[in-house]
């Protein structure tokens, strides 16, 4: 006697072939930019390194210390407008 035949299950446990594919190529894309970042990050310290032998190399500004622009009345800005009377009375 045979044995009983087992249907094909309706749904995939990976899912179907177009979101399989999908997934792939999303992993694929993250893939590729994780290994462009890194390699900019080396390019970033080559050049640093090469700066610094150099002796051309700037350390990042402190972003605790920040200068402080002029008011704009202490660089002549308001001459260029026309004040307003105010009306009297």
């Amino acid at each position: 006697m045979t044995q009983p035949r087992n249907p094909r299950p309706k749904r995939r446990p990976g899912g179907s072939r177009s979101s399989r594919r999908r997934r792939h190529e999303g992993d694929w894309l993250t893939e590729k930019l994780k290994e462009r970042f890194v390699r900019f990050a080396e390019l970033l310290e080559q050049k640093r390194q090469q700066d610094i032998a150099d002796g051309t190399y700037r350390p990042p500004l402190d972003p605790s210390v920040k200068e402080k622009a002029p008011g704009l009345a202490a660089e002549g800005f308001s001459s260029f407008f026309h004040e307003q009377e105010k009306p009297s009375g």
